[in-house]
C-alpha cells in the first residue's frame, strides 16, 4: 500500500473524530451483552473499512491526477490538429470523402464556339487523385454538364450530342443516350427513372422530347413530344404526371408545369430571380423582399425574403427570411413541411467612400451565417438552428452540404463540408462530393 499524504490523513481523522461526536449525540437503548458483543465486531470492521480507504486514497487521488493530465493532453492534440499544428494519424472512415472534379486540357473553337476538352479526376480523403477519364469533350461534344447518380457510383455527363455515363470505381466512360435534338437536361427520381429533356438551347428550333431513361435496364421510352413555341426549358422536379419546368430568360426564369398525360404547358408565375419549385412540387418559392448590399456588383442588393406560394393558385402560405440580413441559402424537407435557411448581415455603404476602397472591403469581408427551420405552415415562427448539416443530411440521404465561401485570407474562394476546406477550385471545376 501507498503512503497516506499527512494533509490527507490529517482529514481522514478530523472526519472521522468529527462522525464519532456526532455518533455520541445520537441517544441509543441499553444493550444486553449479546448485543453490545455483535455491536463492538460492527465497528471493528468499520474501522479497518476506513482504514483500507484512507490508505487507498492517496493512490486514487494520483489515478485521478494522472487521468486529468490525459484528457488535457488529448485535448490539446486535437486542437492542434483542427489547426494544422499536428498531423492528424486516424481519420475516422466515414468522414472520409470523395471529390469529383475536372480540370481543362485545351479549347478548340469551331464557328465562333469554343468547345473545351476536359480530364476527369477522382480524390479520395487525402491520398493523391486519379485520373477516372483521361479526355473528354472536344468539337461537337460540348461538356455541357455532370451529374452523380442516386448510388454515388456513376456519373452522368452531358456532351450534348450524347449523354455518357462515367465509372467511378473503374474509370472510363460509355455512352448510353442519343437525342433527337441535345441533351439539355437530365434529373433522377425516386422510381429508378431518369428523365432525360432534348431540346437544342439557344437556336430557333423549339421541338422538345421527354424521355424517360430506366437506370436499371437502360431500357428508353418517349412520355412527350411537342414544340415550345418560343421557350427554351429545363427539368425542375416530378409531382406525379405534372413534369416542373423552368423557362430560361436570361438571368431570370419562369416556372412552367407540362401534363404528361397530353403535353400542355401551364406557365406558373412571371419572370422572376431565384424563382424555384419545392420538392414535391406542391410549392414555389419567390423573392419577397430586398436589402441594400453594396457587395453584390450584380444586383447591388441581395434577397432578404422569400414567399412560399401554392403552385396550383399563386396564393402565398407564408413568407421566411429576416429584415435588414441577405438570405444566403435554404433548402426544403422531402415533404415541404419544413424549410431550413440562413441568414447573413451585409457590408454597410460608408458616406463619402472611394469606390477602390469599398472594393477593398468587400473583398475581405466573410460574413457569419445564422440557420433557423421553419414549418411551412401558415403563422409558424422560426427558431435556431445549432446543426443545419445534420438536418441537411438527415432530409436528404447519401447526400452533403457544400458550401462556397472565402478562406481564412477571405481572398480565396474555396469548398467547405463541415468547416473544412475540401476544394480549391483554382485551375478546377468541382463536379460532385461524397462519402
Amino acid at each position: 500500500m501507498s503512503k497516506k499524504p499527512k494533509k490527507t490523513q490529517e482529514k481522514l481523522e478530523e472526519k472521522s473524530a468529527k462522525v464519532e461526536e456526532e455518533e455520541q449525540l445520537v441517544p441509543v437503548k441499553k444493550l444486553n451483552k449479546e448485543e453490545q458483543e455483535m455491536l463492538d465486531v460492527k465497528k471493528e470492521i468499520s474501522k479497518e473499512d476506513k482504514e483500507e480507504k484512507s490508505e487507498g486514497s492517496g493512490y486514487n487521488a494520483f489515478l485521478a491526477v494522472v487521468a486529468i493530465a490525459v484528457v488535457a493532453a488529448l485535448g490539446m492534440y486535437y486542437l492542434l490538429t483542427s489547426l494544422g499544428g499536428v498531423s492528424s494519424i486516424v481519420e475516422v472512415e466515414e468522414e472520409i470523402l470523395t471529390v469529383i472534379y475536372s480540370k481543362e486540357l485545351r479549347s478548340d473553337s469551331t464557328e465562333g464556339r469554343s468547345f473545351p476538352t476536359l480530364q476527369i479526376l477522382k480524390r479520395v480523403g487525402d491520398e493523391a487523385p486519379v485520373v477516372l477519364v483521361e479526355e473528354i469533350g472536344g468539337v461537337g461534344e460540348y461538356p455541357n454538364f455532370f451529374r452523380l447518380g442516386p448510388d454515388n457510383k456513376k456519373l452522368y455527363g452531358s456532351l450534348e450530342s450524347k449523354l455518357v455515363v462515367i465509372d467511378l470505381e473503374e474509370g472510363g466512360y460509355e455512352e448510353i443516350f442519343t437525342p433527337n435534338k441535345q441533351v439539355m437536361d437530365i434529373d433522377f427520381y425516386d422510381d429508378g427513372k431518369m428523365i432525360i429533356w432534348d431540346q437544342i438551347y439557344a437556336s430557333q428550333d423549339f421541338e422538345y422530347f421527354v424521355h424517360e431513361y430506366d437506370l436499371a435496364s437502360a431500357e428508353v421510352k418517349v412520355l412527350q413530344s411537342g414544340n415550345t413555341e418560343d421557350k427554351y426549358l429545363f427539368l425542375g422536379g416530378k409531382n406525379g404526371n405534372t413534369l416542373l419546368l423552368n423557362q430560361a430568360m436570361g438571368e431570370a426564369s419562369s416556372p412552367w408545369t407540362m401534363d404528361l398525360a397530353n403535353g400542355e404547358l401551364q406557365k406558373v408565375a412571371d419572370p422572376a430571380l431565384f424563382v424555384s419549385f419545392s420538392r414535391t412540387g406542391k410549392y414555389l418559392t419567390i423573392p419577397d423582399q430586398d436589402v441594400v448590399d453594396i457587395c453584390n456588383d450584380f444586383m447591388g442588393s441581395s434577397v432578404s425574403s422569400f414567399a412560399v406560394a401554392n403552385v396550383s393558385d399563386a396564393e402565398h402560405i407564408l413568407s421566411f427570411g429576416k429584415d435588414g440580413l441577405a438570405l444566403s441559402n435554404f433548402w426544403l424537407k422531402a415533404d415541404d413541411s419544413e424549410i431550413v435557411y440562413a441568414t447573413q448581415p451585409v457590408m454597410k455603404e460608408r458616406e463619402g467612400e472611394e469606390y477602390e476602397d469599398r472594393t477593398n472591403r468587400c473583398a475581405v469581408f466573410n460574413p457569419k451565417r445564422t440557420f433557423y427551420k421553419q414549418s411551412l405552415s401558415a403563422g409558424s415562427e422560426p427558431e435556431l438552428v445549432k446543426n443545419p448539416d445534420d438536418i441537411y443530411e438527415e432530409w436528404n440521404p447519401g447526400k452533403l452540404r457544400i458550401t462556397g465561401g472565402k478562406d481564412d485570407t477571405g481572398l480565396t474562394w474555396v469548398y467547405f463540408y463541415r468547416g473544412k476546406v475540401i476544394f480549391d477550385p483554382i485551375g478546377k471545376y468541382l463536379i460532385s462530393v461524397y462519402k
